[in-house]
């Protein structure tokens, strides 16, 4: 989030789209892997392309500490079995995407693999992923 101010009142706003993504295995997930051929993570410059300071725009900082691929791990396993399965949320920068791989390991090493040719991250915006 940014909030840009001239006076003593911020107001926030989300640099980030966020992928929901439901789960559901017979064994209890502890890990789930997205990767991309863009960086998904790492630092960023804000900057603006408008004179009131609301239109953000974010470019990545070439300094090595860049990745394509985020992993979000749990400290215990999460049961994802029964109806209505497990759901995790995997904060993105916006931007576009192409050839994203989500795998999601359980605790026995076993893995499950989706691939999404392209995707669209908006800001303050929420993405369900199946």
């Amino acid at each position: 989030m940014y909030a840009y101010s001239t006076s003593e009142k911020l107001a926030f706003r989300n640099l980030c789209g966020v992928f929901k993504i439901t789960c559901s295995a017979n064994n209890p997930i502890i890990s789930i892997v997205l990767t991309a051929d863009q960086p998904l993570a790492g630092d960023f410059e804000l900057g603006f392309s408008d004179a009131a300071h609301t239109q953000p725009t974010m470019t990545l900082v070439n300094n090595g500490n860049a990745s394509n691929t985020i992993v979000l791990s749990c400290n215990e396993a999460v049961n994802c079995s029964g109806a209505n399965g497990g759901t995790f949320y995997m904060y993105l920068p916006y931007g576009s995407y192409t050839n994203m791989t989500l795998e999601e390991w359980d605790n026995n090493g076993n893995s499950c693999t989706k691939s999404l040719a392209a995707a669209t991250i908006a800001r303050n915006t929420f993405y369900t992923v199946p």
